[in-house]
């Protein structure tokens, strides 16, 4: 079972919201936690459950598929695609 706090998946919540113009603050409040709690999970200092991967997905309208797109792959590790 994949790690949720992997970083791959935490880099897709932080990119996703900066696409959405979505401060933490904003996600902090939407998810009913301090500004500071917010910053944790997404440095992964904070587990994150599917329960709040759930509830991010929806405050970002987005699904959880797009959350956890990439995490299979082991972010340190370079893409193939990256060669072609």
């Amino acid at each position: 079972m994949e790690d949720l706090s992997s970083s791959v998946i935490l880099e897709n919540i932080r990119q996703i919201r900066h696409e959405r113009r979505y401060s933490q603050e904003y996600m902090a409040i939407s998810l009913t936690v301090s500004q500071n709690a917010y910053s944790k999970l997404e440095r992964g200092r904070t587990k994150l459950t599917w329960d709040r991967l759930a509830e991010i997905a929806n405050i970002l309208e987005t699904s959880m598929e797009e959350l956890l797109k990439d995490a299979g792959r082991d972010s340190r590790r370079p893409r193939a695609d990256n060669y072609a």
